[in-house]
C-alpha cells in the first residue's frame, strides 16, 4: 500500500495498492506476504526464511 496524499493540504486522501513497498523497492509485495504467513505459524522459520530471500536479492542486485 502507498498512502496518496492531497497536493494542496497534504491531507491523506488513502492508500492505493502498489506491487513494490517505497520502503522496501527490491522486496516484491509477495515475498512480504508470505513472511506475513508464515510468522503466524512459526516466527523463527519466517525471519531465517525472510532474512535468506532478502540475503539472495541482495547478492542478484550485486551481480547486476
Amino acid at each position: 500500500m502507498l498512502r496518496s496524499e492531497c497536493q494542496n493540504c497534504g491531507a491523506i486522501k488513502g492508500y492505493e495498492e502498489v506491487d513494490r513497498s517505497p520502503t522496501f523497492p527490491n522486496i516484491a509485495k509477495d515475498c512480504l506476504y508470505r513472511f506475513l504467513e508464515q510468522a503466524q505459524q512459526d516466527e523463527i522459520v519466517a525471519e531465517q526464511s525472510f532474512r535468506a530471500a532478502v540475503r539472495a536479492l541482495m547478492q542478484s542486485d550485486q551481480r547486476g
